[in-house]
């Protein structure tokens, strides 16, 4: 009877053990509407995520509740100049992406022990808090990467080619967060500056 028991335990838990609960696998970034605004053939929209677009497009909600406000910026240039983008002209402060990251990193050791503890009654659950210990390593590990490549910070510099786009998420502090600011653009040869207020 034991032995039925722990099998039909063992069988329930195995897409457990499969799949892992945690992952890190968000959507890739799109234009999104938000704000607006265009000079010269070169159009900035910004968007502040909700947590819904925080837990679709950057893999987890819980950014705001740690602290932060993740905005989309997207430049497209429909110009024959090439734009840089300097993370230094944007006019409120960055946040670096892996810092971020860090932040709202899944807690590995509270997964593994809260498994394990229950490993103790039931065996198979020690097999789910190996498996939980590995995916979250792994989750914490693609969400540095993740957030490092998609984030602008202060000391980046992106160049946007004629006729190309560009799609980034600034991480901004609750404390530093304003619905307007300013982002300044210069053409390559640093004959034009173009100011958007946001």
């Amino acid at each position: 009877m034991k032995r039925t028991i722990k099998l039909i335990t063992f069988l329930l838990l195995l897409p457990l053990l499969i799949t892992g609960c945690a992952k890190h696998k968000p959507q890739s970034l799109h234009y999104m509407p938000g704000n607006i605004h265009e000079q010269q053939q070169v159009e900035i929209s910004t968007k502040t995520f909700s947590n819904l677009d925080c837990k679709t497009y950057l893999g987890t909600e819980k950014i705001v509740k740690k602290g932060y406000r993740p905005i989309q910026i997207m430049i497209t240039n429909k110009s024959d100049k090439t734009f840089v983008l300097n993370g230094s002209n944007i006019s409120i402060p960055l946040e670096r992406g892996k810092q971020v990251a860090r932040r709202c990193h899944y807690n590995t050791l509270a997964r593994v022990a809260g498994w394990g503890v229950g490993g103790l009654f039931v065996w198979p659950l020690f097999l789910v808090a190996a498996a939980e210990g590995i995916n979250s390593i792994k989750a914490n590990k693609d969400m540095d990467l993740d957030f490092a490549q998609r984030s602008l910070y202060t000391s980046d510099q992106i160049v946007i080619a004629p006729h190309s786009s560009t799609n980034k998420i600034m991480f901004v502090t609750n404390e530093n967060y304003r619905t307007h600011f300013t982002v300044d653009l210069v053409d390559k040869e640093g004959k034009d500056r173009l100011t958007f207020d946001m």
